[in-house]
């Protein structure tokens, strides 16, 4: 009674071709699987990195759209607070019970989402170097070629 066995090779696509022809000749059962996929965590990092980014700037860009800030403190106003699309973005004009008007202009913090993106780029590309090393982790040191640093 002939003895089964099972042998797992890893082969590339253009390898498998050949592995076909050569079963079928010597009458062996090949059966394939697919590779899985895996994608690297720098990779989603950085994906989320840019819809964060995206986000952040659509959210701006509406803002900046709104204009800046007008403060109405006399006894007549009708709106205490409003938005203004003639004053700049990041003004505040303050209209005084006394009628006097004063102008401020208010840099916006960094909100969490730059803070983020901040961390994400001085954490994930620090250098080129290290871009290197992701890559030959990632690809293997035969298809990974480093130039020789200039003097």
């Amino acid at each position: 009674m002939a003895e089964e066995k099972s042998i797992r090779i890893l082969l590339e696509p253009d390898e498998l071709e050949q592995a076909q022809l050569a079963a079928r000749a010597v009458h062996v059962d090949l059966q394939t699987e697919p590779r899985p996929e895996i994608i690297p965590a720098i990779a989603v990092v950085l994906v989320a990195g840019g819809a964060l980014l995206v986000g952040k700037f659509v959210v701006d860009l509406i803002d900046r759209l709104r204009g800046g800030v007008v403060i109405d403190l006399r006894p007549d106003a009708t709106n205490f607070v409003s938005r203004n699309r003639d004053v700049p973005y990041g003004w505040a004009v303050v209209r005084a019970a006394g009628g006097t008007v004063s102008i401020n202009v208010h840099d916006a913090p960094k909100d969490a989402s730059e803070r983020l993106l901040g961390m994400i780029i001085d954490g994930v590309i620090k250098s080129a170097g290290e871009v290197a090393e992701e890559a030959v982790k990632s690809l293997g040191a035969d298809k990974v070629e480093q130039d020789p640093p200039s003097s």
